[in-house]
């Protein structure tokens, strides 16, 4: 019954930061975070991206991109499109978000490298494929 109590609490806190990261609100994502909200893990308002990749999805500041990867969220992480993966700062980058962006979540993805070792991603067999993730 423990457990199932502190899943609960647990849905409800990643719930909490997927829905504050979506309304771009630095101050929620933080207070979430400092309660416990897992920065990896899918969460019940969204249950097709991790946090950092709702961040880049919908667009969030550079602020909350930030305080996501301060609590741990992994930079390595695939953005997943089509059948295809991308790592997160290529998301960004095609969907039109800005250079700090950008280049604040490559920053992470290299030092994610050089502590765990570098990411291999699916590209699908068409070489020649330049996704549209909208802005």
């Amino acid at each position: 019954m423990l457990k199932f109590i502190f899943n609960r609490k647990q849905l409800k806190l990643n719930f909490r930061l997927h829905v504050a990261i979506k309304a771009n609100n630095f101050s929620e994502v933080e207070e979430s975070l400092r309660r416990g909200a897992d920065p990896n893990e899918y969460g019940m308002a969204n249950l097709r991206y991790r946090p950092l990749a709702c961040a880049v999805r919908y667009n969030a500041s550079p602020s909350v991109i930030d305080a996501l990867i301060t609590a741990g969220a992994d930079p390595q992480e695939p953005y997943k499109f089509e059948g295809r993966e991308f790592l997160l700062s290529e998301a960004a980058q095609l969907s039109g978000r800005s250079d700090e962006i950008v280049q604040r979540l490559r920053r992470a993805e290299k030092a994610a490298e050089a502590a765990k070792g570098p990411r291999r991603l699916f590209r699908g067999s068409n070489v020649c494929f330049r996704p549209n993730f909208g802005t």
